[in-house]
């Protein structure tokens, strides 16, 4: 079999499971792990045979990839912070965020005054002493001891198999490291006084499994990932009592969490004593999304009566989705969907012409007489779509067009217009002026959480407006103007 036939092979087997981006980054690991091709290799010698032995092995490989297999599990490697590290199911795979946990401890070391203590000879550098709680593959000792040579680092894993692949990647990476096999949860002494003590514990709590992906949830080490819902902070506090009492003077205790936790874990470290405590945002993490919406909707809605096209992006911790409506023939929409996540893919699909949620906001501002009241089928918000994983359909919506008669907003003649999905058990009201051009005042948005399922609401409110040429306030001069309108 050739490359070219490979490829056509491994690409049919699992496009139903992956997206198009990650089908061929698996595909370039796989001969890069197997024939030692790189990208270059592969595009000028398509024709290339591959011999019977690493056929064999690349088929096994797709195989477990049908199986939603980690890439990273199957080739037996990854990489971190610019560093090779062996991997297996005994350990969790390092994730992007816990490069940035490693870049701020190396930032965060340069401010401990103790560098360098006085002695009658001459002045001497001291050496950081560092402790790596759960230490896994042993990733972030050992991205540290890279950076911080002078530091003399341990690293502490419950898993005896666990500290078995760490060893094997410190010596890859040709570190010493002190490995300590040893339960923090039933230790109230460590060995010695520590300048930094930082860790990535268990944080995601039981309820939150519905969230990850099978590819995580079948393979990966539950032992390192999960905690009981009723005490997600287990390990924090534990490891905050610990550091009290081995942490030196002006010691650093710093630690990944749960993002939906913050608040409480600062909490935590507060009522233990704690001091300057600062909670930072990810930009590579579960941080930070990124949402993006256009809707093309024609003013002539005799000749138009429905959007030709809605097209909407979002970013996610570790990826990218996107979903665009087109209007095919006035009877359908063709909804092109792609997504990272593995369960979704790449998808096409027609769906009959419905009213959709996301061009109400345009609809209004041209006559809101023109919006369905009563009992309609509605279709969501593609950005709610995407973030929500919910079936590409209209769903059954009760619609109305009122008065305005709360308290949330000030203002005289205003209107709302409310939108109920019951099966949904979401809703939403736009509240707006009742004369041309029917300024939209704000809207509130109600929804159950991913999480805990519990109701959520969201408000967004028009505190001022200016009247400018938006896409000409493009440059840092502008800045003001964000700081005005309170976006920054």
């Amino acid at each position: 079999m050739t490359i070219k036939q490979y490829r056509a092979h491994f690409n049919k087997s699992i496009k139903h499971l992956y997206p198009t981006s990650e089908i061929d980054s698996f595909f370039f690991l796989i001969l890069e792990e197997y024939i030692g091709f790189k990208r270059i290799d592969i595009v000028l010698k398509s024709d290339f045979l591959i011999d019977q032995e690493s056929l064999n092995l690349m088929q096994i490989a797709t195989k477990q990839l049908e199986q939603e297999i980690p890439i990273q599990y199957i080739i037996g490697k990854t990489e971190f912070f610019g560093l090779p590290f062996h991997v297996n199911k005994e350990v969790l795979i390092p994730r992007p965020e816990t490069e940035e946990l490693v870049e701020q401890v190396i930032k965060e070391v340069s401010l401990i005054k103790t560098y360098k203590t006085a002695s009658n000879e001459a002045t001497k550098e001291k050496q950081i002493t560092i402790l790596d709680i759960g230490t896994g593959s042993g990733c972030i000792a050992i991205s540290l001891k890279k950076q911080l040579l002078s530091s003399k680092i341990s690293a502490i894993d419950v898993s005896d198999k666990a500290l078995r692949v760490a060893k094997k990647n410190a010596a890859l990476n040709n570190v010493d490291i002190n490995f300590i096999h040893l339960d923090i949860l039933k230790t109230n002494d460590l060995d010695q006084l520590y300048d930094v003590i930082v860790s990535n514990p268990p944080y995601v709590r039981e309820l939150e499994k519905k969230e990850m992906k099978n590819n995580v949830l079948n393979n990966e080490p539950h032992l390192a990932l999960f905690v009981d819902n009723k005490n997600p902070l287990l390990f924090y506090n534990k490891i905050a009592e610990l550091a009290k009492k081995f942490l030196t003077k002006n010691g650093q205790l710093h630690f990944e969490i749960n993002q939906y936790l913050g608040k409480e874990t600062i909490k935590l470290l507060a009522e233990k004593g704690f001091k300057n405590i600062q909670l930072k945002k990810f930009t590579t993490g579960v941080y930070d999304y990124s949402l993006f919406n256009s809707v093309f909707t024609p003013i002539n809605r005799n000749k138009f009566p429905k959007s030709l096209k809605v097209s909407a992006s979002s970013q996610e911790w570790c990826g990218t989705m996107y979903t665009q409506f087109n209007l095919i023939l006035d009877t359908d929409y063709k909804v092109e969907h792609r997504s990272y996540f593995e369960s979704e893919g790449d998808r096409v699909t027609r769906i009959k012409k419905s009213y959709l949620e996301d061009e109400v906001f345009t609809v209004l501002r041209m006559n809101p007489l023109l919006l369905p009241v009563g009992t309609v089928q509605l279709i969501p918000p593609a950005n709610y779509i995407q973030l929500k994983h919910l079936q590409i359909k209209s769903y059954k919506a009760i619609t109305s067009l009122i008065p305005y008669d709360k308290k949330e907003i000030s203002g005289s003649n205003l209107m709302q217009y409310k939108i109920v999905y019951p099966e949904l058990n979401r809703s939403i009201r736009i509240v707006f002026e009742n004369k041309a051009p029917y300024k939209i005042m704000g809207w509130f948005e109600k929804f159950p959480s991913s999480f805990d399922g519990k109701s959520r609401t969201t408000s967004i409110i028009l505190k001022t407006q200016k009247m400018l040429p938006y896409w000409r306030q493009n440059s840092l001069n502008d800045k003001y103007l964000r700081e005005e309108l309170g976006l920054h």
